[in-house]
Order: C-alpha cells, then structure tokens, then sequence
C-alpha cells in the first residue's frame, strides 16, 4: 500500500508541475495527507510514537474531499467551455448568416444585372432592326424624290433623320459603359463631327486632365441620355445661330472643395448672342425655351449648367455631379 501511495503521489506531483492546474494539486494535496497520516501509522506500528492513535482511515476523507472537489471543478470548467463553445457558435452562425445574406444579395444584385443587360440588348436590337430600319427606309424614300426632281427640304425626311439621330443616341446611350462615360462621348464626337462637316465648322477635342472625366459607378443609361441629348442642344445651336468656325469641346476633371468632378465645356468662335431675360417675349421665346430644356436636364442628372455669350462667342460649361441621382426626383 505504502508503494502504491508513494508511485501515486509521484505520478500526481509530476502532473502539479508538469499541468499546474486546480484538479492535480488537490490530488496532489489529498494523497500527501494521506500518505503522511499513512507515514505516522507505520510509525505507531513500530511503538516509534507516543501514542498509538492511527490516522490513515481519516484520511482517507481528506482525499475522497479532493477527489469530489476536483471533480466538481472539472465538471464546471467543462460546463463553462460548452457555454463558452455555444457561444462562440452562435458568433459564427450569425457571422455566416450574415455572410450568406450579403452573398445572396450580391448573386440577386448581378443575376438582376445580368437580366437587364439582357433586356438592354435585346431592345438595342430591335430598335435597330425594327425601327432603325424603317426609319432609314423613310430618309432614303425622301432623299430619292428630291434626286426625281421633287423639291428638297421635306419636312417629313426631316422629321425622319432627325427621329433617326435621337434613336441613335438612345441605342448608344444604353450600351453597358460601366460608369466611363468617355466612352459614351467618344460615340457622339463623330456624330457631332458628322453634324458640323457639312457646315465648314471644325470640331476641337480636347482632354485637359490625363483621364478626361472621372468614373462614376452610378452613373445610369438615362444620366447618359440626358448629357447627350444637352450636348447635342449645344451644337446644334452654335450651327444654327452662332455662324462659328470652330467649335471645341473641353473635357477635364476638376478639384472642388477637395473632391473631384467631371466638367464638360463647348465653345465656339461665333458671334454669340444675348441671354434672353425672363421678361422678354416672342423674339427671345424659342432661345429662351432651348436653355430652359438645356438646365433642365442638367438638373434632372444633379449637375449644374452655366451658359455665357459675348462678341467672342458663345460657352456652355456643364459640371458634373460628384455622385448621380438614383431618380429624377432624387436631383430635384
């Protein structure tokens, strides 16, 4: 008995200094007891002690009092590690959870992209194949009665190129440019360079900022339209009242209170024209009404038009928004 104490208390102290934790020290504890008490009853067996009064019976509580306490550590320690582990559990579902949301988001967001830009080019398509082609069909009719000798200048091949210009800025517009809209520019240059040639009126282009126009990733088709559609108001006006030569189109990227946007100027060398005020009438009804068309639609995108006019020549600045309107109300 006294070998089996002694190699359990070995065993036991190896454990205290190897572990150090509450449990071995307890045992550790508990089996000195009785391993002392045990110690002084071979002592008393030997008549080596004053009294024959033997301990180790009692002792054998003090280590059953170990054994129980350190069980009931044990078995708390292991209940907090389970309520710590479901814890910590619930952190990581939820965090999955949430992950799995914005995943599901982001899949919902481009699968309803991608089914836009379907869309997008499905009616692209038809407006060019459909509409497009009848509307070519009517300008070459008109252009065909003029060379039969019929007079030229009809109103309806008018009206037809002109319906056939602006369905071409809407198809252009809707092309996917994912926020650069010097791409969509890029188009409507020779569109304008193809309005200005028949007229002797150069166009300059030039790109003041390395990159011409910042990228706006909320920029929209019908942002896109709006812009086009005022940029062509600009230069069909400078052909048909300013008797210009040249007419330049600025594009550069501008610091305004620390953040940057796009500007977009048009220019030309005509002889300008003075601004209509708002009580004049009839002269000054139809220029009056152009610019009204022109603010309005710079305001239906967020940004803010400045129109000026002089001897020199006539100016149309348009700055850019640093972030488009989600809707035409949200511009105000």
């Amino acid at each position: 008995m006294g070998l089996c104490l002694i190699v359990t208390w070995l065993i036991v102290a190896r454990a205290v200094f190897r572990r150090f934790d509450v449990v071995s020290l307890l045992l550790g504890c508990g089996i000195t007891v009785v391993f002392t008490c045990w110690a002084r009853d071979i002592l008393t067996v030997f008549d080596l002690t004053a009294d024959r009064i033997f301990l180790s019976r009692l002792s054998y509580s003090a280590l059953l009092i170990a054994i129980g306490v350190g069980l009931t550590w044990r078995f708390a320690k292991a209940l907090n590690e389970v309520d710590g582990f479901a814890h910590r559990t619930v952190i990581l579902l939820r965090e999955a959870e949430a992950r799995l949301r914005t995943n599901f988001a982001n899949e919902e967001r481009l699968a309803r992209a991608a089914a836009l830009a379907a869309e997008r080019t499905r009616l692209m398509r038809d407006l060019h194949d459909g509409l497009g082609g009848q509307l070519v069909s009517i300008v070459a009719l008109s252009e065909r009665k003029g060379h039969d000798g019929y007079p030229t200048g009809d109103p309806i091949g008018d009206a037809a190129r002109a319906a056939l210009r602006d369905l071409r800025l809407v198809i252009d517009a809707m092309d996917d440019i994912d926020g650069d809209l010097m791409l969509a520019l890029g188009v409507w240059r020779e569109r304008a360079q193809a309005q200005l040639r028949p007229h002797g009126i150069v166009l300059e282009w030039r790109a003041l900022s390395p990159a011409g126009l910042p990228v706006h990733p909320d920029l929209r088709p019908w942002h896109v339209i709006q812009i086009l559609r005022l940029l062509d108001e600009a230069v069909t006006n400078a052909v048909k009242h300013s008797g210009a030569t040249c007419v330049s189109v600025n594009l550069e990227t501008v610091e305004d209170a620390g953040r940057r946007h796009g500007r977009i100027t048009i220019s030309d060398n005509g002889h300008g024209f003075c601004l209509p005020q708002v009580g004049e009438a009839d002269a000054a009804s139809k220029s009056r009404r152009g610019l009204a068309n022109m603010a309005r639609r710079a305001a239906r995108c967020g940004a803010r038009l400045d129109v000026s006019s002089s001897n020199a020549g006539t100016r149309v600045q348009l700055d850019l928004p640093i972030q488009f309107p989600a809707t035409e109300d949200a511009a105000g």
